[in-house]
């Protein structure tokens, strides 16, 4: 399976994490009518394509607590057919947060603009509200935060953190109205939450912060910008790292279109990040218990879900349908943002068309003067007698090739009667044209236009 969302968090240590993250998950299958207790371990299987499994484990001394719902059956293209969240509350020290999506398909899949990624799961926003999360040392948070003057400092050690996973996005207010951009980067903010964070910059700090990283590194008006981890401002070419999204696009897109863009590319890039050992530790132990879990309950049940938890069929419905919908609106904006990037490429195209045919228009202009300043002096000179009146043709004469042979001799003293028009293959209109429209040696003439 592809991975569609990784979101890896450090936790304050002198916080819970699994009772926010039980209370959430708990109101949200609540929601779609799933009512099975999020804090109590146990395994249920809802029908043939539908098992979640909570479990609550003791690792190296410190607490481990899953929550996973298991789809196997489900292959549609963006359904996610796993989604697990995994934490760690250790005695001593930060603990950790781990929140994955998998989706049907490579597990290297291709990502695009286009692609049906894995959205935010609905409880993450809430418990990022409720919770201290980190990313290294960037606090990590469900909505953009405004960077004031005094705030530029700690940006920038959140710039250079080496130890952050996610990115950090920092948008430009520039003369947008505070209402709208805040609404304008609610939206942009949706598909990223728990994958990066978005700092909002008004004018006066975007100055100070432009001064303070410099030229390279700087956002332009009303830009976004992408910091990758580790920004180093004197490393060469290190600003290549961190992309733009230039106002343009900004502008002919939507708040939630920007938020697709941005997130599809950080979905791609964190789902090759792998997590640290000691998670992929607690992994391993987990999936060995939730194997022995699911072989206990076929012995127990034969195989077949157990009746009393499998939902009604309206209710299955109404979930399907809403499933549905979510997913189309999803495709929706995968073809606006599609739409965008070809209407950038038609505009392209249009450019260097005009930018060709001009050239071309000029080249033909320039070879019809040299043609004209090379004219031969007889057709110039046919072309004069006709403008001035004159419209007898000029005499022919034979050339006695073989002096021997009378009959082929003439006197040259003697004219000979002038050949007609169409005898060189033209007519009349034709042998006119001729005349009245010379070509040039270049081989460029009225016909070649």
């Amino acid at each position: 399976m592809a991975v569609g969302y990784r979101s890896f968090l450090v936790v304050d240590g002198r916080e819970s994490v699994v009772k926010p993250i039980t209370k959430h998950i708990g109101a949200w299958i609540e929601s779609i009518d799933i009512h099975l207790p999020t804090d109590q371990p146990g395994y249920h299987r809802l029908d043939d394509e539908n098992e979640i499994i909570v479990q609550h484990e003791t690792h190296r001394g410190n607490g481990v607590y899953r929550w996973r719902w298991n789809r196997p059956g489900v292959d549609r293209p963006g359904a996610v057919t796993r989604l697990s969240v995994t934490a760690a509350e250790q005695a001593s020290g930060p603990g950790w947060l781990w929140i994955e999506a998998e989706l049907p398909g490579p597990e290297r899949a291709a990502w695009s603009a286009r692609t049906l990624f894995a959205p935010v799961p609905p409880f993450v926003p809430p418990v990022l509200t409720e919770v201290a999360c980190y990313d290294g040392q960037t606090p990590m948070t469900s909505v953009p935060m405004w960077a004031s003057r005094d705030h530029v400092p700690d940006l920038m050690d959140y710039l250079s953190d080496e130890a952050r996973r996610g990115p950090v996005f920092v948008a430009s207010q520039d003369s947008r109205r505070t209402a709208e951009f805040q609404e304008w980067a609610d939206d942009a903010m949706s598909d990223i939450i728990g994958l990066g964070v978005m700092f909002l910059l008004d004018k006066q700090v975007e100055q100070e912060f432009n001064e303070m990283v410099g030229e390279r590194h700087a956002i332009g008006a009303g830009a976004v910008r992408t910091y990758l981890p580790g920004v180093n401002l004197d490393r060469y070419h290190d600003e290549n790292r961190h992309p733009v999204l230039s106002v343009s696009r900004i502008d002919r897109t939507t708040g939630r279109e920007v938020s697709h863009l941005l997130g599809a590319a950080q979905r791609s890039r964190l789902s090759r990040l792998p997590v640290p050992p000691d998670a992929v530790e607690v992994d391993r132990i987990l999936q060995e218990r939730e194997d022995q879990a699911r072989e206990h309950a076929d012995r127990a049940t034969g195989g077949r879900p157990p009746t009393p938890a499998a939902a009604s069929e309206q209710t299955e419905r109404a979930r399907i349908q809403a499933v549905q919908i979510a997913e189309l609106r999803l495709a929706n904006a995968h073809l606006r943002a599609d739409m965008d990037v070809l209407t950038d490429r038609l505009a392209h195209f249009e450019r260097c068309q005009e930018g060709i045919m001009r050239a071309l228009r000029d080249a033909q202009r320039g070879l019809m003067a040299t043609g004209a300043g090379h004219e031969p002096a007889d057709r110039r000179d046919s072309g004069q007698r006709q403008a001035n009146g004159y419209s007898a043709p000029a005499l022919q004469y034979r050339v006695d090739q073989n002096p021997a042979d009378d009959s082929r001799t003439h006197d040259m003293h003697q004219p000979i009667e002038p050949r007609e028009p169409h005898d060189h293959g033209y007519g009349p209109q034709d042998h006119q044209d001729q005349d009245e429209q010379p070509q040039g040696h270049g081989g460029a003439g009225p016909a070649g236009e």
